[in-house]
């Protein structure tokens, strides 16, 4: 994307105010002909309008430009050429829409950045040393069984019920220490053994996820319109937008038109060119209705009365009154065409935000032991209280352990959690393997499969096999 600088020329010192009244209008006319999310903004201190975020070639745009300016131009101190206008070298930065936006962005990047970038660290550094753990178990295992075989050949002969006994305790140890492995194993894709509740580092990086969900809430928000339009209405060209919603069939020049706020119908040509014959024609209209035959006129204005055209008075008034009337229409029309715009705006920019940040939403989930009872437990970053990313994973969670009816704490530190006690006859791996399993398919028949993607980090369950798991699993908790 290739950025561009249009030089202005004043013969006086310019204000930021002399150049919002050209950058505005530009930038709302560049957005409707090029039909692009152009910007255009004046920086003061080099003396240009900066237009970023244009896909084209420079004769187009400086075409579209030429077209603007045969208008009128808003500030009579700025003087733009549309052939001056210039491509922008490669290695200048685009400029930020606000500093405070900037600002905001980079501190939670920042944030999000150090909190995975710590988590990382850490499970690296586990990896690391549950490998080398796992390495030297299984060459003590190697070595022990070679020891106790040549003790056994040793002995055959003379101690084979002992042999016998040696080899049941030690395939017992065998197993154990197979069972340990996989668990060390498990460990290294995100399980550790089970504890009392979360683990808190997790929660911690779950809770700074917040600021992101939260984000997200408010890109949607902004749209208008529901999740699964979002699409649609930025697939479709602001014109094709504009008549489906008005149920209009106006051309790409008529509403470039209407992308300026027509006067009041007082400060138009047409209201000079109408106005002395419609007050002309209101006044003799009034002497017309006041005698009811020409006999009744006085003496001293029955030539007046005479030369009075009624049907000329009376065109004179409705050509005013249909040309105030189409002249509203026209101010009604350019404030929907506003809103409408406004929405499908929003919705490229939550489209073009979506696509460049790939958001993934982290949902953890474990089980644990409390009073003699196994506990399952989902925490989810919270978003805004009433924002539609956060409601969409309240009911993608609901609809998976809705039938336990968890225990809800919402908005806690940054996270929701939903805690639900599970059934007595229920295998608590078995349970936790199978929520997952149904979290995934509710997940992706819900509206938030067009938003985020969705990352289970999953703690406290042993090894299960997915074959002989799934289908009890599913089948025990929903």
């Amino acid at each position: 994307m290739v950025d561009f600088e249009l030089p202005y020329h004043s013969s006086k010192s310019v204000n930021p105010r002399d150049l919002r009244e050209i950058s505005i209008p530009l930038q709302d006319y560049l957005r409707v002909f090029l039909k692009q999310p152009v910007f255009v903004r004046g920086q003061e201190d080099e003396g240009i309008f900066l237009i970023t975020g244009c896909e084209g070639n420079l004769p187009r745009l400086r075409d579209a430009i030429s077209r603007k300016f045969k208008q009128k131009i808003h500030s009579s101190s700025i003087t733009v050429i549309a052939n001056d206008l210039r491509q922008r070298p490669e290695e200048t930065a685009t400029p930020p829409e606000t500093p405070e936006e900037v600002i905001n962005e980079r501190e939670e990047l920042a944030a999000r950045s150090a909190a995975q970038q710590a988590y990382i660290d850490q499970i690296e550094q586990d990896k690391q040393g549950l490998i080398q753990t796992y390495e030297a178990q299984q060459d003590i295992i190697k070595q022990e069984s070679e020891e106790k075989l040549v003790s056994v050949k040793t002995d055959l002969t003379r101690q084979v019920k002992g042999l016998e006994t040696i080899l049941t305790e030690q395939k017992k140890q065998n197993e154990i220490l197979e069972d340990r492995n996989k668990s060390l194993l498990a460990t290294l894709e995100g399980i550790t053994k089970t504890r009392a509740g979360p683990n808190s580092v997790i929660c911690s990086s779950l809770s700074e996820q917040s600021l992101m969900v939260k984000r997200l809430d408010r890109i949607l928000t902004s749209t208008g319109v529901p999740i699964p339009d979002i699409n649609k209405v930025g697939s479709m060209e602001l014109q094709d937008y504009v008549n489906a919603e008005l149920g209009t069939n106006l051309t790409f020049e008529q509403i470039g038109r209407l992308t300026e706020k027509p006067v009041a119908f007082e400060g138009t040509q047409e209201y000079a060119n109408l106005f002395s014959k419609y007050d002309l024609a209101v006044k003799n209209k009034k002497l017309l209705d006041a005698f009811k035959s020409a006999d009744e006129v006085p003496d001293a204005v029955k030539p007046y009365f005479a030369a009075i055209n009624k049907e000329r008075t009376e065109k004179d008034i409705k050509d005013f009154e249909t040309a105030k009337a189409e002249h509203a229409k026209s101010i009604d029309l350019f404030d929907k065409i506003r809103d409408i715009a406004d929405v499908w705006r929003n919705c490229n920019r939550a489209i073009d935000a979506l696509k460049r940040a790939s958001w993934t939403i982290p949902i953890f989930v474990t089980h644990y032991k409390e009073s003699g009872a196994y506990k399952l437990e989902i925490v989810a970053p919270a978003g805004e209280p009433d924002g539609k990313v956060d409601g969409l994973l309240e009911n993608v969670i609901q609809k998976t352990i809705g039938k336990l009816n968890p225990i809800v704490s919402k908005g806690v530190n940054g996270l929701n959690r939903y805690v639900v006690q599970l059934p007595a006859n229920a295998t608590a791996s078995v349970a936790q393997f199978g929520t997952i399993e149904v979290l995934n398919e509710v997940y992706k028949q819900s509206e938030l499969v067009h938003v985020a993607g969705l990352e289970i980090i999953e703690l406290s369950r042993s090894y299960v096999d997915a074959k002989t798991a799934a289908v009890p699993a599913a089948t025990q908790i929903v």
